[in-house]
């Protein structure tokens, strides 16, 4: 006959099994530093993470909160390690690349960026890994890199999707070239008239969207 101590044993080695191997005590902390962050408190936020890296160096969870919130309190060159760990153990996660190109980038190391995020976009030739490339190209301030890699995209794409034309958009806007905006929301426009977001950037620019407003995409075109 089970005692209630050997019972209690049982049902807390439950909980462990279910939490995937991870003491219980850590996923405390995660959720204590997920509302501390939540709250803006970034100090908390990361010692909290940290205690939890400590308790589990594994975890990834931890690994990512304690870089997001590096990033946070504008500390790219650690936030830039964590991520570089996280993305050892996870390689193929697309959220954990933008946080380590991001940390490149504000950390000064635009180069190592570029040699991860091309070497990417190279090897796979998929049209997210060329818009990440054009993306954090643009924050780096390269805008020919930048313009090179949405191009890529928006061809490998065919004029068949919106997030290419609208990176294009984003990028000609910040560079002043109205014109070149324009005519890629026009695009986005073809591939999406009920899109309102769309029609609110055209109308930004005193046009009326609508379907005889709206561009095929020279993609599709060619």
């Amino acid at each position: 006959m089970r005692t209630i101590g050997s019972l209690l044993v049982l049902s807390a080695l439950s909980l462990v099994a279910l939490s995937g191997c991870a003491p219980v005590s850590v996923i405390a902390l995660e959720e204590q530093a997920a509302r501390a962050e939540s709250r803006e408190q970034f100090d908390t936020a990361a010692q909290k993470y940290q205690q939890a890296l400590d308790r589990s160096p594994g975890r990834v969870h931890s690994r990512v909160g304690l870089g997001r919130v590096l990033l946070e309190t504008d500390r790219p060159a650690e936030a830039r390690r964590q991520f570089e760990l996280a993305l050892a153990a996870r390689p193929d996660d697309p959220e954990i690349l933008d946080f380590l190109a991001e940390s490149m980038v504000r950390s000064g190391d635009s180069q190592a960026m570029y040699r991860l995020l091309r070497g990417r976009a190279e090897q796979r030739n998929a049209v997210s890994d060329w818009l990440r490339l054009g993306k954090y190209a643009s924050l780096a301030g390269d805008a020919d890199v930048a313009e090179n890699a949405l191009l890529t995209a928006a061809r490998l794409d065919r004029g068949r999707s919106v997030a290419p034309q609208i990176a294009l958009a984003d990028l000609y806007e910040a560079l002043g070239d109205d014109s070149k905006a324009l005519t890629r929301l026009r695009m986005a426009l073809f591939l999406d008239l009920a899109n309102v977001e769309i029609q609110d950037r055209i109308r930004a620019y005193g046009e009326t969207p609508g379907p005889t407003f709206a561009l095929q995409p020279s993609e599709q075109v060619g």
